[in-house]
């Protein structure tokens, strides 16, 4: 489903209230991501490529006018600078809930340096915390704080549209989190995925009654780079 037809079936959705209209989008393409390294929260700039990107996904979403109420961001540079350009003009608020996994002294170094630290653990990939580091859980906790906080001060009598600017691992966590907590039309295998550089989803949540737990959701987008028609478009990272 692309971003037009998302704009007429939201018509409909948008008249449940309360409820939001969030949009989650990864980074462009860091410095990091060329080079293949593994940055965590190591802050590393947009590439020239990811600034295109960013940029190509604005024009995108402001030819179906597309807008928003209120704009998050990660305040590592590399999603900093895609909520910049994606959300111009609007006030960011910044979230260190928002970061990438913390991987400690994995980061800075090649995305299979991971892999050999988890053979040489006796462990799988996602199971093994390098030193320093977070676990998949510990990302999965603060991202879904992050949500409950949004969903706490934005509910309200109307549908609010607002534009989450974040990283591959912490945007795959919140969305684990999302399909393990609330009802929803999401796979299991898609909520496991890590999205491409600029890669949308769009989900539309909302509350069923007073209790701010009791929320339904609709997916109307995963993972989209629809919008790189005429950039290219950077696959997720291993890790």
């Amino acid at each position: 489903m692309n971003l037009s037809e998302i704009r007429g079936s939201t018509s409909q959705l948008t008249k449940l209230r309360p409820s939001l209209l969030l949009t989650l989008v990864r980074h462009g393409q860091s410095e990091g991501n060329k080079q293949g390294v593994i940055q965590g929260q190591s802050d590393y700039p947009l590439s020239e490529l990811g600034v295109q990107q960013a940029q190509t996904l604005r024009a995108h979403l402001d030819s179906r006018g597309v807008s928003f109420d209120a704009v998050y961001s990660s305040d590592l540079s590399r999603a900093r600078q895609t909520a910049d350009i994606v959300a111009a003009g609007l006030e960011i608020t910044n979230d260190r809930r928002l970061r990438e996994r913390n991987y400690g002294n994995c980061e800075n170094k090649p995305a299979a340096d991971l892999a050999r630290c988890a053979a040489a653990a006796d462990l799988p990939v996602a199971q093994y915390v390098p030193d320093g580091g977070e676990s998949q859980e510990q990302v999965r906790d603060r991202a879904g704080e992050f949500f409950k906080e949004i969903c706490a001060r934005h509910l309200s009598d109307t549908c609010t549209r607002i534009l989450v600017t974040g990283h591959g691992g912490c945007l795959r966590e919140l969305i684990t989190f999302l399909f393990s907590t609330y009802s929803g039309n999401l796979k299991k295998a898609d909520a496991h995925k890590i999205a491409p550089n600029t890669g949308v989803t769009v989900v539309h949540v909302a509350r069923k009654g007073q209790d701010m737990d009791s929320l339904t959701l609709k997916f109307l987008k995963i993972h989209s780079d629809e919008h790189l028609v005429n950039v290219a478009s950077t696959a997720p990272p291993e890790v």
